[in-house]
């Protein structure tokens, strides 16, 4: 058995997650893992799926013919070994007033350090007491053991003074 990881959208309807999952299991997948979500008017997805070295292209094909169907599909096997590197895992946790830049440079912070972002969520929302809106975004990251957390700490530091974010990292239990 090998795993394929995709991602699909389209525009959001009912019966959408149906279709998708019709054609994994139809080509004998096991939906093993997904996250999903409207945004925009649209529903996206990225999932993964266990199905047969040999039923693997099958499924690959199967899935990009749900173009026809309006829904965008990106494929691919997952052949890629986990790194051996040791690490741990940490939450980020960001608050303040939305503007440009915040994920790019958050984003670039964890690229220059070789962190690992494992998941991010963010939001927008208005907040009514100030009369703006505020960006909140949460992510788990994955440290490796031979980055001085410190100096992590400071570069956010500077990142929330310069964009008025409160930032928060905290090592996972």
């Amino acid at each position: 058995m090998g795993s394929i990881v995709f991602t699909f959208v389209g525009k959001d309807r009912p019966g959408l997650v149906e279709k998708v999952s019709k054609v994994v299991s139809d080509n004998n997948g096991n939906w093993l893992e997904s996250r999903l979500v409207k945004l925009g008017g649209r529903f996206a997805g990225i999932v993964e799926v266990d199905v047969s070295s040999v039923g693997q292209q099958a499924l690959l094909d199967d899935l990009s013919r749900l173009e026809s169907e309006e829904i965008l599909v990106v494929a691919a096997s997952n052949t890629w070994s986990e790194p051996e590197e040791k690490s741990y895992q940490c939450t980020l946790s960001l608050l303040g007033n939305d503007r440009p830049g915040i994920v790019q440079e958050i984003a670039a912070a964890m690229a220059d350090r070789k962190i690992n972002i494992l998941s991010l969520e963010s939001d927008v929302t208005s907040a009514p007491m100030v009369g703006s809106l505020m960006f909140t975004a949460s992510a788990v990251i994955e440290i490796p053991k031979t980055i001085d957390v410190h100096l992590l700490e400071e570069r956010l530091e500077e990142i929330g003074s310069q964009f008025h974010l409160d930032i928060k990292l905290e090592e996972e239990p």
